[in-house]
């Protein structure tokens, strides 16, 4: 058994059965892999890894089990793995895996598991995936999970946002099991709205933030650049951490630039209401601002788009009867509409190309593409 300090739950305790995994290359390896890539750009604080949110996934997942009398053990190993599939810089490589290989860190995440069957022989690797793939109970993956639960708050907590922290214990208290998923009761509803705000307050003011946007599309375009170039391998780069890609990066001019913190500028961003947005799709809109602006020093946010439906799976149950979380939570509503303003397209300049008419006849070629 050991014990790790962490600064959310004091302690967190690791079995002598789960040491030989936390001990390997794929749960080490997200040491040097940051929660938050760039972020730190706007709260230097931001530099925890997922190594950190691992335990912390692995903690509370652990005490979900326990208040659902399941198996402790098992859930704590998949907390523990459930982002072993994440590449350099977190989802800014998934992004890129996406686009080119149709790959995400789930399905990477598979990859690994199988690769390491011998390591978890007491425990399934197939079983582990299906929970870190979404179709489990919905302690790893769900509205409410582990995962979310400890990232908002981690993240919160590594930011000096106190607006993202929300009310996970006395959640858990209120989490049962129906039809082999997890629910609410009553008394959790004010909890999980809750979570539900700290997410959407942390998408605004952190995730979203417009410095750390610029510098994702940036970072992007500098790893678009290598692969075209035949410098950089996906697949091999996917296994990297971001000390290896970061000395990779450091001969390209794009990359120097974040690094010395020289971003290019916000000319505006536009909703994005159609369904989805291919990278060709991406190309087209991108070729056409270049003719506009007759330069190539611009960058775009996000590569490739797929709106999902803001929702809530989870039941409530209220009165021993099953209710849908919108129909009895007061603030649903009008925290899903926040969260379709965050869903835009970005464009960011060099200084001398920020201006008035700019702006307006960009947002004139994006509003074409992406209005429904």
């Amino acid at each position: 058994m050991k014990w790790i300090k962490d600064p959310l739950y004091g302690y967190i305790i690791i079995p002598e059965e789960l040491l030989p995994i936390l001990d390997s290359w794929m749960v080490q390896r997200l040491r040097r892999i940051k929660q938050l890539p760039f972020v730190d750009l706007v709260y230097p604080s931001a530099n925890h890894t997922r190594f950190e949110h691992s335990l912390g996934v692995m903690h509370l997942a652990g005490v979900i089990a326990e208040q659902l009398d399941l198996d402790k053990k098992f859930y704590e190993v998949c907390g523990l793995l459930h982002d072993i599939g994440h590449g350099p810089f977190s989802h800014l490589s998934e992004l890129i895996s996406l686009i080119f290989t149709g790959k995400s860190h789930e399905d990477r995440a598979k990859e690994i598991l199988k690769e390491n069957k011998d390591l978890l022989e007491n425990f399934s690797w197939k079983k582990i995936y299906k929970e870190i793939s979404g179709k489990g109970i919905g302690i790893i993956s769900g509205d409410f999970d582990a995962d979310r639960l400890d990232y908002l708050n981690r993240d919160a907590y590594h930011t000096g946002n106190p607006m993202g922290i929300s009310d996970v214990f006395t959640l858990i208290r209120n989490m049962q099991v129906f039809n082999e998923k997890v629910v609410i009761n009553e008394k959790g509803i004010g909890s999980a709205e809750s979570v539900l705000l700290a997410r959407n307050f942390m998408r605004r003011y952190v995730y979203y933030h417009k410095t750390k946007i610029s510098a994702d599309a940036m970072f992007i375009k500098a790893v678009l650049e290598l692969i075209e170039e035949g410098f950089l391998d996906i697949d091999e780069m996917m296994r990297m951490d971001d000390y290896v890609l970061d000395e990779i990066l450091r001969s390209n001019e794009t990359y120097r630039r974040i690094i010395e913190r020289r971003l290019y500028k916000l000319l505006t961003s536009v909703k994005i209401e159609i369904k989805e947005m291919s990278y060709r799709l991406f190309n087209e809109i991108r070729e056409e601002i270049r003719k506009l602006l007759e330069t190539e020093e611009f960058f775009m946010d996000p590569p490739i788009f797929k709106k999902r439906a803001f929702g809530v799976k989870t039941s409530v149950v209220v009165n021993r009867e099953l209710r849908k979380f919108s129909e009895v939570s007061k603030y649903f509503k009008a925290i899903r509409e926040y969260e379709k303003e965050l869903d835009r397209l970005y464009v960011f300049v060099d200084e001398k190309y920020r201006n008035e008419e700019n702006r307006r006849k960009v947002e004139e070629i994006l509003e074409s593409y992406l209005k429904e």
